[in-house]
């Protein structure tokens, strides 16, 4: 019950953040340079996620190749060669199923 009040209170807490942040400042009030720099903060945010992915909770040590590498590799080939969104995606989940029916 105290991990759904914890998950519950951070969802909440989650959600004011949000709203006081777009009903304060909204983007058109926002300096120019931060306009341009919050362009990028998606991209670092997926960049910082997928690094975290390859190198695992073990550190460099566990960078022995897995279906998450090549999950990775075919999506990062398929958003170079579409650049859809949907669709480095979908490669992803294709080798992720691959490789779960295969093992």
């Amino acid at each position: 019950m105290s991990a759904l009040l914890t998950l519950s209170a951070c969802a909440v807490a989650t959600w004011l953040l949000r709203v006081a942040f777009i009903t304060l400042l909204p983007a058109d009030r926002l300096p120019g340079a931060a306009h341009r720099a919050l362009r990028y903060a998606g991209p670092a945010v997926l960049g910082a996620m997928v690094v975290t992915s390859l190198i695992g909770p073990d550190g460099l040590a566990a960078l022995a190749p897995s279906a998450r590498h090549l999950a990775l590799l075919a999506a990062a080939l398929v958003a170079w060669r579409v650049r859809n969104l949907a669709a480095p995606i979908i490669a992803a989940l294709a080798v992720m199923l691959v490789a779960a029916a295969v093992s």
